[in-house]
Formats: C-alpha cells, sequence, structure tokens
C-alpha cells in the first residue's frame, strides 16, 4: 500500500501536478464568499391558496407542516405520533438520504424543539391519522403511536428526496418557483412579518 502511494506521489511530482489544494493556505477571511441563490418563498395569502389547492393530494400534510411550523424536509418524514401530543409537536428526529438508502438521525445541531401548532393543523393532522389508520386496517397493519405520521399508500415512508421531488412538480405545476424548503423560509417570514422578534423565530 505504501509503495502504491509513493509511486502515486513521484508520478504527480515528475508532471508536476497539484497534490494539495493552494486554498487550503488561505485564511477563513480570505476566501472568496460564495453568493447563495436566495430561497423562493410565498406570502400569507399566496401559502393560503398553494395549500388550499394541495388539500385532495398526498402530500398535503407535509406542505401543510412545512408551512405553518417551518420544519425541514427530514424532520416531517421523520415525525412520529407520538411526537404529536396535547396540541405541540415534538421534534428530536430527521430522515437523511444517502447513497446507500435512508438513515434515521439527530436534528440538525442536534437540538430537540417543541413548536407549537395552530388550531387549524391539529384538525387537518386528526382528520389525516384517522385516514391513515382506515389505509393501515386495509393493509393489515395495526397504527400506532410509533407509526410514522407522513406515509405512502402502502404504508412505507417516502425518502427525502422523492417527497421533494413530488412537492416541486405540484408546485411547478401552479406557477410557483417555491420548493418544500421554500415553505419553511416562507413561515419565518410570515412570523416576521407579524412582528415576532428575529430571535424567537
Amino acid at each position: 500500500m505504501h509503495r502504491v502511494l509513493r509511486g502515486a506521489l513521484a508520478q504527480a511530482v515528475k508532471w508536476n501536478l497539484i497534490i494539495k489544494n493552494p486554498c487550503d493556505m488561505l485564511e477563513k477571511k480570505d476566501r472568496t464568499k460564495i453568493e447563495k441563490k436566495a430561497v423562493a418563498t410565498l406570502d400569507a395569502e399566496a401559502t393560503v391558496k398553494m395549500l388550499e389547492a394541495a388539500r385532495e393530494r398526498r402530500w398535503f400534510v407535509p406542505m401543510l407542516l412545512g408551512s405553518t411550523c417551518g420544519i425541514r424536509c427530514g424532520e416531517i418524514l421523520a415525525l412520529r405520533w407520538d411526537d404529536v401530543r396535547n396540541g405541540q409537536l415534538s421534534v428530536s428526529r430527521s430522515i437523511e438520504q444517502t447513497k446507500t438508502g435512508v438513515r434515521e438521525k439527530e436534528t440538525k445541531g442536534s437540538k430537540c424543539r417543541t413548536i407549537a401548532m395552530p388550531a387549524m393543523l391539529i384538525e387537518e393532522l386528526k382528520a389525516w391519522r384517522l385516514r391513515q389508520a382506515q389505509e393501515f386496517l386495509r393493509l393489515g397493519m395495526r397504527p400506532d403511536g410509533n407509526t410514522r405520521v407522513v406515509t405512502k399508500t402502502d404504508g412505507s415512508s417516502p425518502t427525502p428526496q422523492s417527497l421533494t421531488m413530488v412537492i416541486s412538480k405540484f408546485m411547478k405545476g401552479q406557477g410557483s418557483a417555491v420548493r418544500l424548503h421554500g415553505l419553511r423560509h416562507s413561515h419565518a417570514s410570515h412570523l416576521l412579518a407579524e412582528g415576532i422578534h428575529p430571535k424567537v423565530v
């Protein structure tokens, strides 16, 4: 193994190849800043219209969770019914998609947080849980508190990539550039517009 590495290094020197990134020697303040593209968002009125258009779709609940609670795609998919209690969401896990599949992990920053749900979301989740239970019973499965909130018709969980893609396709069909992650940003914008302190947001 060492002989192979020495040979590769010798070849690199022979052909004057760079074997170390020169940018690594730059201090952080000297590095070129990459400008990030602004995330497209919806105002409150457009959000209501978008949710009404999605009401009969299977991804209505994920869109509702993103719009009203500002949680990430992976956090939406990791939610279990035990995390929905007393008008609050407990967000402590996330689903991550990797090259080898999906895995459950801690939330970004390993922080567990509790989010108060608006009354409309509470009612919609109650209706969805009943519908989901009926679907599970037809499949011969018995849902419980450990069942994920967002599931496909066969009872399995969608992947972050598939959920993002189907919502993006729907939004594009509505003439909107907003994607699932944009609903999180939209939620933050709505809170700021209501005068809530940025630190709280």
